[in-house]
């Protein structure tokens, strides 16, 4: 009896959940074409592992420096413009300085990444390459993230705009219009940010620095230690001898200067000076002037003093 008792509850309860999740499917239409997004995400996914057998190179940033020294300044910088519409690229910034008679211009130049490698080789041609440096950035995962973002994106627009149209009480449809504009916004900053790392990618960065210069350096060669220590020295010995030469160079220059705040100081110290003496000689007279009053006044006594006295003898 308790068995079957068990069983009925059992069968009960199983038709119980069963309901209910008929109800709560049919509670939530889903959206259109369901079936054929999981088909377009299965593919997406597909084509998203297409990338990995491509050639990095087509997903990696190149960049490279250089400095340059030239006897012809002009000519270098002329050479260098006419090289850039060779290779339909363009200078991003650019400027020019002269320090201390010597002049000096740089370039940031944007080149096709698959001529970059014949520029460099060719950099020899504009003059003498003291300093060459170049990197590579891979950015293939940044790349396969950033599509990924944007078919998740594109998949939540599909939904809300499912959503929207759906609906019918006004306060759903607005907060449906926020979080679409939303998703559309993330859209296309996505995008904007995939369209940046293309373009990095497309045309590589060349940094040049050119220096005009009236004798080219020379290689330098492997030094010994001693040698080593000895143009450390020397080296140091110059630096001095600059420091001096700038500082004589600035005591000169300021000089009058000083001249003038010294002479300005002395005559500041003699006015005190002589204010102190005038001070003194004032106070000087002050109680010279107050002894004689007082010798006066003892003397006036006195003689009065002297006067009272014959009287008085004279009375008795």
């Amino acid at each position: 009896m308790r068995k079957l008792l068990a069983l009925l509850l059992l069968l009960v309860i199983l038709l119980a959940a069963c309901s209910r999740s008929d109800s709560t499917e049919n509670a939530v239409p889903p959206p259109p074409n369901h079936g054929q997004e999981d088909d377009n995400v299965g593919n997406e996914a597909h084509d998203d592992d297409a990338p990995l057998a491509v050639s990095l190179s087509s997903r990696i940033i190149h960049t490279a420096e250089a400095d340059i020294e030239t006897l012809e300044f002009d000519a270098t910088l002329h050479a260098i413009h006419l090289m850039l519409n060779d290779v339909g690229g363009f200078i991003e910034h650019s400027y020019m300085r002269t320090v201390g008679g010597r002049r000096r211009a740089n370039f940031t130049l944007r080149i096709p990444q698959p001529r970059l490698n014949s520029i460099i080789d060719n950099l020899g041609s504009f003059g003498n390459i003291t300093s060459l440096r170049r990197e590579a950035e891979n950015v293939t995962a940044q790349f396969i993230d950033t599509e990924a973002r944007i078919t998740a994106l594109r998949v939540q627009e599909e939904r809300l705009l499912y959503m929207l149209a759906q609906t019918t009480r006004i306060a759903d449809m607005l907060e449906l219009e926020s979080r679409l504009t939303e998703v559309r916004f993330d859209i296309e900053r996505q995008q904007s940010q995939l369209m940046n790392l293309q373009a990095q990618v497309d045309y590589s960065t060349l940094t040049l620095t050119i220096f005009g210069v009236a004798e080219l350096t020379e290689p330098t060669e492997e030094r010994g230690y001693w040698q080593q220590m000895g143009e450390d020295f020397l080296a140091v010995v110059r630096g001095v001898g600059r420091f001096l030469a700038t500082a004589f160079r600035i005591f000169i220059t300021i000089s009058p200067v000083l001249v003038l705040i010294g002479l300005i100081t002395l005559l500041v110290f003699r006015c005190i000076k002589l204010v102190n003496k005038i001070k003194i000689w004032w106070a000087d007279k002050q109680r010279a002037a107050t002894k004689k009053r007082e010798a006066k006044k003892a003397t006036k006594a006195e003689k009065e003093t002297a006067n009272n006295s014959p009287n008085e003898e004279i009375k008795e």
